[in-house]
């Protein structure tokens, strides 16, 4: 999800309408990026936020485990030759 889709998705909301939202970002999985040790490309980290959030725990939502684990999958399925699914490893 783009910022441009969440603002599309929420544009019918009033604006004074109370709301909690989490929002994660690039620069989020580039602090995963530096503690996991690993080189992303911007493409990557795109795709791994994407993957985040279409796969998200109803319960428990996104949170930093979820993205680690999310990097950690795109990194061993990229140098296994094989493209990222979602996270957990499990393959579609």
């Amino acid at each position: 999800m783009t910022i441009r889709e969440l603002r599309e998705h929420i544009k019918d909301y009033d604006d004074n309408m109370p709301c909690a939202w989490a929002l994660w970002l690039p620069s989020d999985v580039r602090a995963i990026e530096l503690v996991e040790k690993v080189e992303l490309l911007d493409e990557e980290v795109e795709e791994i936020l994407d993957d985040v959030h279409s796969h998200q725990d109803a319960e428990f939502g996104i949170t930093w485990e979820s993205i680690r684990c999310a990097v950690q999958d795109f990194v061993r399925d990229k140098q296994e030759g094989s493209s990222l699914t979602h996270t957990g490893g499990d393959k579609k």
